[in-house]
C-alpha cells in the first residue's frame, strides 16, 4: 500500500500546475517517508532537487537523499555519489562521492561501481589500489542492472576494463581480452568503446584494418562530443592513406575538438591556419591555436610558438619569448627546439647591436647574402622538403629557423 500511495503522490506532484498543489503532494510523500519508506525519502529528495518544474530546495533534497541512503536505498546512494563527485547542486567533494559510490556499488549499481573503480584506479578521493579498481570495474561491466542508464554504465565499464587488460593495471595483460571488450562496449553504445574500437580499426595493427567501419564508430563517439574521437576522426578523414581525403570535414571536427581543449586538435588547427588548408591563411589564428596547445605541453606546438615569436608571424617579434618556448621544447627532448635555442642564443650574443629593446630584435640577424639566396628558392622547405607558405622568410622557405641554419651550414 505504501508503494501505491507513493506512486500516486509522485504522479500528483508531476501533474500539478501550481506550487501550492505540488507542496501538498510533497507533504504526503514526506508522511510516507517518515513511516520508514526509503523509496519515499528518495523521491522526496529528487523532487526537492528538481528545479526545472518548481522552486528547488537543495538542502532539503540532499537531506532526503541521505535519509534514503541510510535506509539502504541504492538509487539514493548513486545519486549522492555523482552529485558529490561532479559537484552537481553541491560543492564538489570527491571523498564523499567515492564513499557513496562504494555503498551503491556494493549493492550492484553499475554506474557507481564504475565511478568507484575509476576513483581507486587514479587515487582520487580514496587510496589508489589498481587491483581493487580492476575488481570494481569488472563488477560494473557485468551489467546486473536493467535500466538503460545502468546498461550504458556497464558498456563504459567494459571500455575501461579493456584498457586495464591492455596495460596490465591490477591484472595480467590480455590483448585479446582488450579487443573483445572494446568491441562489446561499442556494440552496447559506449562512446568510449566506439572511440577505442574505431581507432583500432583505423590503425589495423591489432585487428584487420576496416576504414569504413572505423569511420562509423569514430563518428558515433565524435557526434557524442568526445574530443579525442573528433581528433582521430579528423586524422582518418584527411589522411590520403585512408582513402577519404575530406579535408574540409576534417577541419570542422578539429575545430570542435580544439574548442573543447584538445591539445592535439589545437596544434593541428594551428598548422591549417598557417598553411591555408580548408581555410584562409591566418597567422594570428595559427599563433593563437599553437599557443593554446603549447600551454598544455605539446612539444610540436611549442616549437611553432617559438618560431612565430622569432619571425613575428601573427604576433610581435620577441626573441626572449621565442627562446622560452624553444627551451621548454628542448627540455622535453625536441631536437629542433634545441637547435633553434642554441642558434638564437649564439646570434643574440654576437649581434647585440641589432636589438631594439628588451625582448625584441631586428631581422638583420641574417646576413644580406643569406637573404638574397633564400629569396631565390621555391615554396618548399629546403631542409626537409615539406610544403610551406607565408609571407615572412621563415614561413616561406623553412619549417623553422633551425632548418634554415642547418641548410645554411651546407651552402
Amino acid at each position: 500500500m505504501k508503494d501505491e500511495e507513493l506512486r500516486k503522490q509522485v504522479s500528483n506532484f508531476e501533474q500539478a500546475s501550481k506550487n501550492i498543489t505540488k507542496k501538498r503532494a510533497l507533504e504526503e510523500i514526506e508522511n510516507i517517508a517518515n513511516s520508514g519508506s526509503d523509496k519515499a525519502w528518495y523521491w522526496l529528495g529528487i523532487l526537492y532537487l528538481d528545479g526545472n518544474r518548481w522552486s528547488a530546495d537543495i538542502p532539503k533534497g540532499i537531506s532526503a537523499l541521505k535519509s534514503a541512503s541510510e535506509l539502504g536505498n541504492k538509487a539514493a546512494m548513486n545519486s549522492l555519489s555523482w552529485r558529490y563527485w561532479n559537484g552537481q547542486q553541491v560543492p564538489r567533494n570527491r571523498e564523499l562521492g567515492a564513499s557513496y559510490a562504494k555503498l551503491a556499488a556494493e549493492q550492484g549499481v553499475s554506474l557507481a561501481a564504475l565511478t568507484y573503480g575509476r576513483a581507486r584506479l587514479r587515487g582520487i578521493g580514496v587510496d589508489q589500489d589498481k587491483a581493487d579498481a580492476f575488481y570494481w570495474i569488472e563488477e560494473a561491466a557485468k551489467n546486473s542492472d536493467t535500466e538503460a542508464a545502468q546498461k550504458l554504465g556497464a558498456a563504459d565499464a567494459k571500455a575501461d576494463l579493456a584498457l586495464l587488460y591492455l596495460k596490465g593495471d591490477g591484472c595480467s595483460k590480455a590483448p585479446d581480452k582488450y579487443l573483445e571488450l572494446i568491441q562489446q562496449s561499442a556494440e552496447e553504445g559506449s562512446e568510449f568503446g566506439h572511440f577505442l574500437f574505431g581507432r583500432e580499426l583505423m590503425l589495423g595493427e591489432t585487428i584487420d584494418q576496416d576504414v569504413n567501419a572505423s569511420r562509423k564508430h569514430l563518428t558515433a563517439a565524435a557526434s557524442a562530443g568526445m574530443p579525442e574521437a573528433q581528433y582521430v576522426l579528423a586524422v582518418l578523414l584527411e589522411g590520403d592513406q585512408y582513402g577519404f581525403n575530406e579535408k574540409d570535414a576534417a577541419f570542422n571536427w578539429l575545430q570542435l575538438a580544439a574548442e573543447q581543449g584538445d591539445s592535439n586538435s589545437q596544434r593541428e588547427l594551428g598548422h591549417r591556419y598557417k598553411r591555408g588548408i580548408s581555410t584562409n591563411t591566418d597567422f594570428v589564428k595559427a599563433f593563437e591555436w599553437y599557443l593554446k596547445s603549447a600551454q598544455q605541453g605539446d612539444v610540436s606546438a611549442a616549437l611553432n610558438v617559438g618560431n612565430f615569436y622569432h619571425a613575428g608571424s601573427g604576433t610581435p617579434i620577441d626573441l626572449v619569448k621565442a627562446c622560452e618556448w624553444w627551451r621548454k621544447g628542448a627540455e622535453a627532448g625536441n631536437e629542433l627546439c634545441r637547435l633553434n635555442l642554441a642558434d638564437a642564443e649564439r646570434l643574440m650574443n654576437s649581434v647585440s647591436e641589432d636589438r631594439t629593446q628588451e625582448g625584441e630584435y631586428t631581422s638583420n640577424m641574417m646576413t644580406r647574402p643569406a637573404r638574397k639566396t633564400i629569396k631565390s628558392l621555391g615554396q618548399v622547405c629546403q631542409w626537409c622538403g615539406e610544403d610551406v607558405a607565408g609571407e615572412d622568410i621563415w614561413e616561406d622557405f623553412f619549417c623553422s629557423p633551425a632548418h634554415f641554419y642547418l641548410w645554411l651550414d651546407r651552402q
